[in-house]
C-alpha cells in the first residue's frame, strides 16, 4: 500500500495515520487497551 505507484484508499490512509499517532495516547507505551488501537479497514 505504501508504494508511490499505488493509490491508497482514504480509509487505509486514515488507519495508517492513526497507527502513527498511537504514541500520543496518554497511556502509551504501557497499558494500551484494545480500544486504543485503530480498527483495520
Amino acid at each position: 500500500y505504501a508504494l508511490s505507484d499505488v493509490t491508497m484508499a482514504d480509509d487505509m490512509t486514515t488507519y495508517r495515520q492513526a497507527l502513527r499517532d498511537i504514541t500520543a495516547h496518554s497511556n502509551f507505551p504501557h497499558n494500551l487497551a484494545d480500544s486504543d488501537w485503530p480498527t483495520k479497514p
